[in-house]
């Protein structure tokens, strides 16, 4: 590990840092900030004078700068819900800058990714379409380009989630049941069961047919109880299958809406 001087694009504080990480958090203010522009700016200002007081050393640096800087950071960092803030601060405070509105959209969408719920996809869309409109010309093409190129994966994902719907329905109703020989099985033992109790006690007259028929009738109450006990078994250790099962498919029950949603989007 090689630590490289640097400072805080937020507090102006001198830090040393692991030049092979991307972005940290500051011990001294506790915000976050990407490495590379905490050393650029250390190398930027010691170039110019030595022994620099903190509080020039942010010089052209305005608020806005550093909160996107903090909220990028966060974002290296995996702080999904704080980046969240950090981004909602900056479309609040300054709305006319498109970073804020992507960085939103990056933040909601957990980097662009696909592993996200409908939901966030949904709103992901509706912060980049906020990014274009107050984004620069030069700059709102290229974002054009790479919301539709994120509207059409969407749609691809969940197309392909309700293709799955039918399948998981049936997994589903496969786990719900109980194995049809064991249920027969509990049925036919303890039909036959007592057939050999009652001739046993009121038909024979042998006392040996007697004794084998009332233990034949036993073993059979004891194969019944086996096969309840191995109902209840494969029930139980279905239960967590069924309930994520279940879970699913809930969260699908409404995506066909939400793929028409997505379509209308237009960037």
């Amino acid at each position: 590990m090689a630590l490289v001087r640097a400072v805080c694009t937020a507090c102006g504080s001198n830090l040393e840092v692991d030049d092979k990480k991307d972005a940290a958090i500051c011990p001294y203010c506790g915000s976050a900030y990407i490495v590379e522009k905490a050393r650029d700016i250390y190398l930027t200002n010691n170039a110019k004078i030595e022994n620099i007081h903190a509080e020039t050393i942010n010089i052209g640096k305005n608020d806005e700068d550093r909160l996107y800087e903090s909220a990028e950071a966060l974002i290296k960092l995996g702080k999904t819900k704080d980046a969240l803030d950090a981004f909602q601060k900056m479309t609040n405070d300054y709305p006319y800058d498109y970073r804020g509105w992507w960085g939103l959209a990056k933040a909601e969408s957990k980097g662009l990714s696909l592993n996200i719920p409908e939901k966030a996809m949904i709103s992901a869309l509706e912060h980049m379409g906020s990014a274009i409109k107050v984004a620069p010309d030069n700059i709102g093409e290229d974002l054009k380009e790479k919301s539709n190129k994120y509207k059409d994966t969407c749609i691809g994902e969940i197309k392909s989630r309700l293709k799955a719907l039918p399948e998981m329905k049936s997994r589903l109703a496969t786990l719900n049941k109980s194995p049809k020989y064991l249920s027969l099985t509990v049925i036919i033992s303890f039909v036959l069961a007592m057939i050999m109790f009652g001739i046993g006690i009121f038909e024979a007259s042998n006392h040996t047919l007697r004794t084998v028929l009332m233990l034949g009738g036993f073993a059979l109450v004891i194969i019944a109880f086996i096969a309840i006990g191995l109902i209840i078994r494969a029930r139980n250790k279905n239960m967590g299958q069924v309930e994520t099962l279940e879970a699913e498919i809930n969260k699908l029950s409404n995506v066909d809406t939400v793929l028409d949603e997505i379509s209308r989007f237009s960037f």
